[in-house]
C-alpha cells in the first residue's frame, strides 16, 4: 500500500512539477494552521519527498531514476517546527499524505496577585479563603492568618484559563508571591 501511495505521489510530482510549499494558498488555511505537502516535507527531510501517513513521524524518500528509496524519518514535531516561530499545538493528517501543523495564535503571560489567586482558593480549595500565595512551588490558601489548604500553580492557571477558553502552557512564581500563567489560544 505504501509503495502504491509513493508511486502515485511520485507520478504526480513528475507529471505536474509540483513544488508548492503548501497544498492550498495560505489564505485558505485557517489562522494557526500550515499544510506541508510531500515535496515540502522532502525539503525538510533533506530528501526528495516526505510522506505523512499518521502517527508521529514523516517517512523520507530520495529519488533514483523513477524509483523512490526510503532514507529515514523525521518527527512530525521537527517538521512542524522547521522554520516556524509559533508554539505548536498539534498536528493531523492532511489530504494526499500532507501534514497539517496547528499552532497557537495567541500566547499571553498574565500575573495574578495573591488576592486574585484567593478567588481560585475560594472556588477550588476552601470557601473561607481570601488570599492565595505562591510559596515553595505550591499555592497556599489563607484566611489571614489561618492556613486553609494548598493548591497547585497549574490548577490555579487552569481555573483562570477556563474563563477565556485558553490552554495552560506554564505557571511560575511572580514578585510578591504572585502567580504568573502562560496561556495560549
Amino acid at each position: 500500500m505504501l509503495r502504491r501511495v509513493v508511486a502515485l505521489l511520485f507520478a504526480a510530482v513528475m507529471s505536474f512539477g509540483v513544488v508548492a510549499v503548501t497544498a492550498t494558498p495560505a489564505a485558505a488555511n485557517p489562522p494557526g494552521e500550515t499544510t506541508l505537502v510531500p515535496r515540502t516535507l522532502g525539503d525538510i527531510c533533506g530528501a526528495f519527498l516526505g510522506i505523512y501517513q499518521g502517527g508521529n513521524s514523516v517517512s523520507c524518500y530520495r529519488r533514483e531514476g523513477s524509483t523512490l528509496i526510503p532514507v529515514g524519518q523525521i518527527s512530525t514535531k521537527t517538521a512542524c517546527e522547521y522554520g516556524n516561530t509559533y508554539t505548536m499545538r498539534g498536528y493531523r493528517q492532511g489530504p494526499y499524505a500532507a501534514l497539517i501543523c496547528e499552532y497557537y495564535t495567541e500566547i499571553v503571560e498574565t500575573t495574578y496577585s495573591p488576592v486574585s489567586v484567593g478567588e481560585y482558593c475560594r472556588a477550588q480549595v476552601n470557601p473561607q479563603s481570601s488570599v492565595g500565595l505562591y510559596r515553595g512551588n505550591a499555592i497556599e490558601c489563607y484566611n489571614w492568618p489561618t492556613h486553609l489548604g494548598n493548591g497547585t500553580p497549574t490548577a490555579a492557571c487552569q481555573y483562570f484559563a477556563s474563563f477565556g477558553n485558553h490552554t495552560v502552557l506554564g505557571a511560575w512564581a511572580g514578585g510578591s508571591e504572585s502567580l504568573v500563567c502562560r496561556l495560549a489560544r
